[in-house]
């Protein structure tokens, strides 16, 4: 499809190509060789100017955005103006996470850049304001994708754990050891396992803190595993190693993206891949001593000290000037009867307005992000499903139709290489020269051959189709997931902003009085009408 050039005329548009492997290369169109090629072919079709290739040659499964060099030099190259366009295989080769969809679109949306999938069956994406519809159906395809993520890494850490359970060596770096891949031992590494002796010997019987250890070892020049200097909490790490005394543990917590470990059942058992250099009861006096010697006792909980996160940033308004109200926090003195201070912190939302109002200026920011949220719950489960679903079904149904058509295409080759291969089988029967006999042979292989290309052609093109499928299930499980906002109150400021960002368009404060507006306003294109509760504005009354 060609729109650009009837669009920006004749100038060509800059283009970046982002590559980037997949954890699961399983076939041909997951390879790196195969997405450059299609992106190469796009960007041509689309007579754009190819001005870098990015590949990212290390897979993206359980990497945050700002661990991505390459997504990171595409975002900064579209925030420099050094590009138009962003060409990449399909969605998922680009970002497959909600935290990043909000980040990527939001610099598209800035800069006016454009994303163009080479996969014809990917949905493209619009940054156009109006264009609710095509935002959440997008928010549902990265949905899906993060569900995938989270079924493969589901599966990576199963195989890991059984390989675990099995009293096998699954990875990880130790000072002092190495892994060796013939004799499939840890082995010592001289020097560096002579510094980890020391380490132990200091603490357990020469009475060193952690921190005297660590200055010790800099001041005698030894260096850590990746020549740096040692740290306290360095030794800390070396001192809690049970490998050193020749066990093996594994698997005592899952980690989760940008979430806190959760705890889970490990493995902790003697190998013989392994030489020790300490004792097991050695190991755990050395345990015991940095439990009595810690000041905040092991399982302890943390001082908890507030956090300074405002939810609604930049999205509300003061409802008397319109002007955009900032958050600010501090501490307030407050003296009792008895002459003892006391101190409280706030959080309030302000209107910086000089002229005068008829309501107070400022309102408790911990408040009103209760009472939004509360709100939120409210209008979600008004959802019209049905309605919803109908318009996702119609904007799918673009996709497909393509898809379909170039199926038929195929399918008419199909018939061209087959009355060939009839025509040729004619002129096989009509001759008994072995020259033509050979050459009919040959070109009837071809035929057949490029035949069941095609047909290898038709089962991906009937693969696509069956992706850009939308069920009931699929609306469901989505509107499931954002229903979720029900447990808000367990939610992590993180979340809880995930939430906003995706939900909450603006916020006008005047006095006790609020109105949200919501995005993803879904009007019928033919006689436009409002016709689902998704996006609309709403007012309630603060509840103090």
């Amino acid at each position: 499809m060609k729109f650009l050039m009837d669009i920006y005329g004749d100038e060509k548009k800059r283009a970046a190509l982002l590559i980037r492997r997949s954890l699961e290369d399983r076939n041909e169109k997951e390879s790196i060789e195969f997405q450059k090629e299609m992106c190469i072919q796009k960007a041509e079709n689309e007579d754009l100017k190819i001005v870098e290739i990015i590949v990212e040659e290390k897979s993206a499964y359980n990497l945050r955005i700002d661990q991505r060099p390459g997504l990171q030099k595409i975002l900064d190259m579209m925030t420099d103006n050094e590009i138009d366009y962003v060409v990449c295989w399909q969605k998922s080769r680009l970002i497959r996470d909600l935290d990043d969809e909000i980040i990527f679109t939001t610099v598209l949306r800035k800069t006016g850049c454009q994303v163009v999938f080479a996969d014809p069956s990917e949905l493209p994406i619009d940054t156009q304001e109006e264009n609710d519809v095509n935002r959440l159906l997008h928010l549902i395809k990265t949905w899906s994708d993060q569900t995938e993520v989270a079924k493969l890494r589901t599966r990576v850490k199963q195989h890991l754990r059984t390989r675990a359970s099995l009293g096998n060596y699954i990875g990880g770096t130790y000072t002092g050891y190495v892994w060796n891949t013939h004799t499939k031992k840890l082995e010592q590494i001289p020097g560096e396992i002579d510094v980890v002796k020391k380490i132990f010997h200091m603490y357990l019987y020469n009475g060193y803190s952690v921190k005297q250890i660590a200055n010790q070892l800099n001041e005698e020049g030894f260096r850590t595993k990746k020549q740096k200097k040692f740290w306290p909490s360095t030794v800390v790490s070396i001192l809690q190693s049970k490998i050193y005394c020749g066990y093996y543990r594994w698997g005592f917590t899952t980690s989760k993206r940008r979430a806190a470990p959760v705890r889970a059942d490990g493995y902790d058992q003697k190998v013989d891949w392994v030489e020790p250099i300490v004792t097991l009861d050695e190991w755990n006096r050395v345990q015991n001593l940095m439990i009595s010697r810690s000041a905040k006792k092991r399982g302890s909980s943390n001082r908890k000290i507030p956090k300074s996160s405002f939810l609604l940033s930049g999205i509300v308004f003061c409802g008397v000037c319109g002007n955009k109200m900032h958050g600010r926090n501090g501490t307030s003195v407050y003296k009792r009867k008895d002459g003892t201070e006391k101190q409280s912190e706030y959080f309030r939302y302000f209107c910086n307005s000089t002229d005068p109002h008829p309501v107070p200026k400022r309102i408790d920011a911990k408040m009103l992000d209760q009472n939004i949220f509360l709100a939120l719950v409210r209008e979600i489960k008004t959802l019209d499903r049905e309605a919803l679903f109908d318009i996702a079904k119609s904007e799918l149904l673009n996709v497909s139709s393509g898809l379909l058509s170039e199926k038929k295409g195929y399918e008419t080759k199909i018939k061209k290489h087959m009355l060939a291969v009839e025509n040729l089988l004619v002129n096989v029967e009509s001759t008994t020269d072995s020259d033509l006999l050979s050459l009919y042979g040959d070109r009837i292989k071809t035929k057949k051959n490029e035949i069941e290309a095609i047909r290898e052609d038709i089962r991906s093109i009937e693969s696509r189709i069956k992706k850009v499928e939308l069920t009931q299930n699929d609306l469901d499980e989505f509107l499931n997931f954002i229903g979720t906002i029900e447990s808000y109150e367990e939610f992590n400021q993180e979340k809880r902003k995930l939430y906003i960002d995706n939900l909450v368009e603006a916020v006008v404060v005047t006095g006790e009085d609020v109105k949200v507006t919501l995005k993803w306003d879904l009007f019928d294109e033919s006689s436009n009408e409002f016709v689902t509760s998704v996006n609309r504005d709403f007012k309630f009354i603060i509840n103090k």
